[in-house]
């Protein structure tokens, strides 16, 4: 499963650029893997979106399995992808249900537990500020492969 998932890292960052649809299949399948890996299960995926992100979710959702689209949090989901910037009261909701939290914008790392950092390669962003604070515990690969907000 290591092998598999570094392998996928590798080929993903060696094939793609940084342009928009590039992101977008990067993230619809980064996102899913770390949410598998983590909870051990198909998770439920929430893309949350406002007007400005509504096309990219759409083709988010296109790409990832079992997801949805939604403007505004609900429950039913083991994990939310923000594409739009994270509001202060849906962040303790979350952190208080234990659910996972990615962002699509790497610069909004501080109020999720995971995004995406495009440099030279593609590693997964981690947060673990915030995935210690809702006391989720995360598989110790994604330490080894991805890199730390500080």
């Amino acid at each position: 499963m290591v092998r598999v998932f570094l392998i996928f890292l590798f080929l993903v960052s060696s094939v793609f650029g940084n342009d928009l649809s590039s992101v977008i299949l990067i993230e619809s399948k980064l996102f899913p893997k770390i949410a598998e890996i983590n909870l051990n299960k198909n998770p439920k995926i929430a893309i949350v979106y406002d007007d400005s992100t509504k096309s990219e979710a759409l083709k988010m959702k296109e790409l990832i399995k079992n997801s949805q689209i939604i403007k505004n949090i609900k429950k039913g989901f083991d994990a939310y992808i923000f594409l739009r910037k994270i509001k202060k009261n849906e962040l303790k909701m979350l952190l208080k249900n234990k659910k996972l939290i990615f962002t699509a914008n790497p610069k909004d790392i501080k109020n999720a537990m995971f995004s995406v950092y495009i440099g030279v390669r593609v590693y997964p962003y981690i947060n673990p500020e915030i995935i210690k604070e809702a006391g989720i515990r995360i598989n110790p690969i994604l330490f080894k492969v991805g890199r730390i907000y500080e």
